[in-house]
């Protein structure tokens, strides 16, 4: 599988694990069981912290992937600049060799 698709697979896979959690949480407060608030506070910002962990550990792929496909699109562009630039350099000094005298 490409990073392009195991990305979103992962993604789905930490949303199903947060909606399990927040389902189960409901499902213990409503049997009366529930934490005390200051618990179920520290794990809402905990799961909160992962998410916000795991969204933000995937941007460096996402930006060297944006990189390389801004790389890619210029290469040839500026290859042809290149060549482009260094034929016409050779031109000048002929043309200066020309004006001297020395050709």
């Amino acid at each position: 599988m490409t990073e392009r698709n195991t990305r979103p697979a992962r993604h789905i896979t930490q949303l199903e694990r947060r909606l399990s959690e927040v389902l189960g949480r409901e499902a213990w407060r409503a049997s009366g069981l529930g934490a005390p608030g200051d618990i179920d506070a520290l794990q809402q910002k905990l799961t909160q912290l992962e998410q916000q962990f795991a969204d933000l550990k995937d941007r460096p792929t996402e930006r060297d992937e944006d990189l390389e496909a801004a790389r890619a699109t210029h290469r040839e562009p500026m290859t042809q600049l290149n060549s482009g630039s260094r034929h016409n350099a050779h031109l000048g000094k002929n043309d200066s060799r020309a004006a001297d005298g020395r050709e």
